[in-house]
């Protein structure tokens, strides 16, 4: 089982948030599956992932596009789940690094248990 740790907690949940979670496509759908099946109807669900779109600019993070969140990936995903989507974005910004502000692209997702 990926997530053996599920029966610690009690479910249903208000909140379930998922923040920069790299791993590849099929686990990330697996671990989303997992935590929405634990939120209470009309529940939040909050991500936040480094985005693939980075690896077009000067991004000095993850360079492994399979471990990089993609908004049409995480839309995929969502479609199977009794979620209603109210965010799913690409927002710009910066990082700072030891050479100095880098540009950084964050994938953002709130959706709503049905």
């Amino acid at each position: 089982t990926l997530f053996p740790y599920t029966t610690l907690f009690r479910s249903p949940v208000d909140l379930g948030v998922v923040a920069y979670l790299q791993i590849e496509v099929n686990d990330l759908a697996d671990a989303l599956d997992c935590l929405i099946e634990n939120i209470r109807k009309g529940g939040v669900l909050f991500g936040v992932w480094h985005s693939r779109a980075n690896l077009s600019s000067d991004y000095s993070g993850q360079q492994n596009p399979d471990l990089l969140a993609d908004i049409d990936e995480i839309r995929e995903i969502m479609a199977d789940q009794p979620v209603e989507i109210e965010v799913l974005e690409n927002l710009e910004g910066q990082i700072q690094t030891k050479d100095g502000l880098k540009p950084s692209i964050t994938l953002v997702l709130k959706a709503i248990k049905k």
